[in-house]
């Protein structure tokens, strides 16, 4: 099951009411749709999972989702729920892929620890001499 990273009601909580209606309300009849703003929120989602892959622990799930990363979440729905997004959702759209593309460099934490490949085995190469030695190649070139 894909991480949750933010909820309709965080959208609501962060828009307002007001401009949550205004985006939320796609057949005009005064109440949310909430196909809509749950598809906003399972794109945002999908999008930070390519980003954040990497970075979790083993089993592939956050335990608790970081504020920030919540924060990424819900400006990622605005934009995708805006039909034409204001300067200031494109500029907190613009923040939001730049933090998740610096928590995949790793310069921003997701605060869990970062997981380590382990090799169980061993790798040993053997074979026969080599037919050609370089101080029998001089002067070949």
């Amino acid at each position: 099951m894909p991480t949750v990273y933010a909820t309709a009601a965080d959208v609501r909580e962060d828009l307002g009411e007001n401009r949550y209606m205004a985006l939320s309300d796609r057949d005009g009849d005064g109440s949310a749709d909430t196909t809509a703003v749950d598809l906003a929120l399972a794109n945002a989602s999908s999008t930070i999972d390519g980003y954040i892959v990497g970075k979790l622990p083993v089993g592939g799930e956050l335990a608790t989702v970081p504020a920030w990363l919540k924060k990424v979440a819900i400006d990622l729905a605005i934009y995708d729920l805006s039909e034409t997004p204001s300067e200031a959702i494109k500029d907190k759209h613009l923040e939001a892929m730049k933090m998740l593309r610096d928590c995949a460099r790793g310069l921003l934490e997701l605060g869990v620890p970062v997981p380590t490949v382990q090799s169980e085995s061993e790798v040993d190469f053997d074979g026969p001499d080599h037919v050609f030695k370089r101080s029998q190649t001089t002067g070949m070139l």
